[in-house]
């Protein structure tokens, strides 16, 4: 193998704190500097991770592409490619997969990688914009991008379907800081003190964006289900757009007089704490790729109900744990299930969720898997990829 370090730019549509964003925040601060020379660019104007990135020596470039500025934001990426003269561009997410890699493409790179990491490509829950290039990525799918990463076999699958070139994609799912995200008594005592939660209650989060897609709705009506049965049974909201400015989100928690018992903490850089003050995680999702969410809950120990999208079911890997789509009756039946385990069976399921996140979704495992492909690629070692 060569020497030279490999030249990685990363493209992505922003830098704020979502889940494939995260991951490529995890992914870069652990890579070998040695080997890889990396830089990322980021279709918007600086986010909640930039400085983060500035932190661990990424150079962070933000082309500000925007609808008032769309001219100068594209030469700000051209500008930006060129000067970083990668041998491998990675771009992540649907816009900087179409933006990024027509760019590359024509200023010669051979060696570019999309990432799609989405599950849901229906119009109902997709920006007009969005739902136009996800489909039109599919024809650019068969000459741009030379493979195509995805974190689930639901999303190749989905995307497949509708016409993206199958034989190129290859699955590495996401990964865990299992240090960073453990169970810690002293962050529970303090996270419930914080949301005024006493150590007697039980407490169930979800920690997702405010979209449509999230299903937000069907978390209060399903709280307010256990809340009948369970008085002494609280529930906490975190991402963007969770808080107490958001009219629809009161309007709904207060549809079924559920004020007092929600927590809602918006955007918050302490989510490892946030789990740890967990009983129970749920999440009644319509869409997921490979949900960085449920991984960081099970991590800390954190036993997790889902529905059946994405690969969640994989992620789990216990059928008693999981729901279909708009089956809430399900749901309920099964936090109530949770609620009702004795403390031998609480610590059971908090070791087997925290044990199958270090056996096979760390970040060091994760990592590694990248660096291979990175460098096999890099070298054109074809055999590498005969499986894919």
């Amino acid at each position: 193998m060569s020497s030279k370090k490999i030249r990685l730019t990363h493209i992505i549509t922003g830098l704020n704190t979502g889940g494939a964003e995260m991951m490529l925040f995890k992914l870069t601060q652990k890579m070998n500097k040695n080997l890889f020379k990396i830089n990322i660019i980021s279709l918007s104007s600086a986010g909640h991770l930039n400085k983060s990135f500035e932190k661990i020596g990424i150079e962070v470039n933000n082309c500000d592409i925007s609808f008032l500025r769309p001219l100068s934001g594209l030469i700000s990426l051209y500008r930006y490619i060129k000067k970083a003269k990668p041998d491998i561009v990675q771009t992540w997410l649907y816009h900087a997969d179409f933006l990024g890699g027509i760019f590359a493409f024509a200023m010669g790179i051979k060696k570019i990688v999309w990432n799609i990491r989405g599950s849901y490509i229906g119009f109902k829950l997709n920006k007009v914009h969005t739902f136009l290039i996800i489909h039109f990525n599919g024809l650019l799918s068969k000459f741009i991008p030379k493979f195509i990463i995805s974190n689930s076999h639901e999303c190749k699958n989905i995307f497949s379907d509708i016409g993206y070139k199958r034989d190129i994609f290859k699955i590495i799912p996401n990964g865990f800081d299992t240090q960073k995200f453990s169970p810690n008594q002293k962050f529970r005592k303090v996270l419930r003190k914080e949301i005024n939660i006493s150590e007697n209650s039980k407490l169930i989060g979800y920690f997702a964006r405010f979209d449509i897609q999230k299903n937000h709705f069907g978390f209060i009506k399903i709280a307010s289900e256990i809340k009948s049965k369970y008085p002494n049974v609280y529930f906490v909201l975190a991402g963007s757009g969770i808080d107490n400015h958001n009219i629809i989100l009161l309007n709904w928690i207060d549809k079924f007089n559920l004020r007092s018992s929600f927590r809602l903490l918006g955007n918050r850089k302490d989510i490892h704490k946030l789990n740890s003050a967990l009983d129970l995680y749920l999440s009644p999702s319509y869409g997921e790729g490979f949900p960085n969410a449920i991984g960081e809950a099970m991590s800390c120990g954190v036993p997790c109900i889902a529905t059946n999208v994405g690969d969640c079911k994989q992620i789990i890997n216990d059928n008693n744990l999981i729901s279909e789509v708009n089956n809430s009756e399900d749901l309920v039946n099964k936090v109530l299930m949770c609620l009702n385990w004795n403390q031998q069976e609480i610590k059971k399921q908090s070791f087997l969720a925290r044990q199958r996140i270090k056996n096979f979704f760390s970040i060091e495992k994760i990592n590694q898997k990248y660096e291979e492909f990175y460098q096999k690629l890099f070298n054109n070692n074809s055999s590498y990829f005969e499986d894919i």
